[in-house]
């Protein structure tokens, strides 16, 4: 028998694998039925909308420490306290979101965890 008379075996592999993707299917069948998967998309929903927000509302608090620090010369404790949450928060956010981390940040499951500003 000569190579081209010999069947391919790609083909076998294809007919093989016919029974290969039902497992797959079913994986992805019970990960579609699951709750668990779509409770985290709704909170991936909410987390995304608070993450935006953050992200809006922490451009401004940046112009506004640092105006206050032209103005005064040193740093405004609760803009330093508000900007050192929102910074913690959106770390938080991102860790969630790319499924780095299963703690859900607040308002969720875990309080956003900020130090203490130092004194200067």
């Amino acid at each position: 028998m000569t190579a081209e008379d010999k069947p391919d075996s790609a083909d076998n592999e294809e007919a093989g694998d016919a029974h290969a993707p039902e497992p797959t299917r079913s994986r992805l069948e019970s990960n579609v039925k699951s709750r668990s998967t779509w409770m985290r998309l709704v909170y991936m929903l909410i987390i995304g909308i608070c993450y935006f927000i953050t992200r809006l509302v922490f451009f401004p608090v940046v112009v506004l420490q640092f105006l206050w620090v032209l103005i005064t010369g040193e740093t405004n404790k609760h803009l330093h306290s508000l900007s050192q949450w929102l910074a913690s928060y959106t770390y938080q956010a991102m860790m969630y979101l790319a499924y780095n981390s299963d703690d859900r940040p607040f308002p969720f499951d875990s309080p956003v965890a900020t130090t203490a500003p130092a004194d200067t």
